[in-house]
């Protein structure tokens, strides 16, 4: 899942694997935590796919802005590495941080 963060200096980036929290309520309209859509395919199907929250930090969520900051662009970037490495086949550095045998 990728995200931008308020809660975060402007640009970073900040990756965590993720689990199915049913408690991770939400209205389901603008906003759907990936925990609770996790939980979802659980209840549904009897099991979740593993699941990452990438985040990049944002300044201005103004809906005025139609375009993306030097500092957004370069962290969307990175974002999208975070996917690439996180998608590539298992190696011993993708365990160490995925905490997958």
């Amino acid at each position: 899942f990728l995200d931008a963060a308020a809660d975060a200096e402007p640009g970073a980036v900040h990756c965590r694997r993720i689990e199915p929290d049913a408690s991770a309520l939400s209205t389901m309209a603008h906003f759907l935590d990936p925990r609770e859509l996790l939980a979802w395919c659980q209840g549904l199907h009897g099991r979740a796919p593993e699941g990452y929250l990438s985040t990049a930090g944002g300044a201005c969520f103004d809906y005025a802005h139609c375009q993306l900051t030097p500092i957004a662009e370069a962290a969307l970037e990175r974002l999208l590495e975070q996917v690439a490495w996180l998608t590539q086949p298992q190696t011993d550095d993708h365990r160490a941080l995925t905490g997958k045998p």
